[in-house]
């Protein structure tokens, strides 16, 4: 599917990478980390991410730099995250958790006529629930909007004849 030009998004949780038994699978094949062994495990702590040089720039993070930049840390924190044997050859790391020695939270690259990403952490429900609580504006919608299109190939298939996008 992905090698046909499709895109997937492993997030993280309980029973995502290696604690979900992901590890030498055709998913772990595809995804641009390495799960690891079960054993890899997984970390709780809240941490605020921190865009790479790449991910600055990258079109996933596009107009959401500004509040990773000068984000407070209750903004945007994230709760804990599923540690990784390795970046895969070929990937780009956009996001890391910088108290973990620059841990790998979010991690792309293209397989075959597609695209992969891996999203090593979870509750950006966050980054939505406490800026609008107070009228601010958040990166929450903006980025998974760009994650999604970005997967989807969007601008290769905008020239292609067909569907662009299927969701399950």
């Amino acid at each position: 599917f992905v090698r046909d030009g499709h895109g997937f998004v492993m997030l993280g949780g309980t029973k995502s990478f290696a604690s979900g038994g992901y590890g030498g699978t055709p998913v772990d094949e595809m995804l641009p980390v390495e799960c690891g062994a079960d054993d890899t495990g997984q970390e709780r702590d809240m941490f605020l991410p921190k865009l790479t040089a790449e991910g600055k720039g990258h079109p996933i993070f596009a107009g959401c730099e500004p509040f990773f930049a000068g984000a407070e840390k209750s903004d945007l924190e994230l709760q804990g995250f599923n540690r990784v044997a390795r970046v895969m050859p070929g990937a780009t790391v956009l996001a890391v958790n910088p108290a973990r020695g620059d841990a790998p939270i979010l991690v792309v690259r293209n397989y075959g006529k597609g695209r992969t990403a891996a999203f090593t952490s979870t509750g950006t429900y966050n980054w939505y629930r406490l800026p609008a609580a107070v009228g601010e504006d958040t990166p929450y919608v903006r980025f998974w909007g760009q994650i999604v299109r970005w997967l989807s190939g969007r601008e290769a298939k905008e020239r292609a004849v067909g569907p662009g996008l299927t969701l399950t």
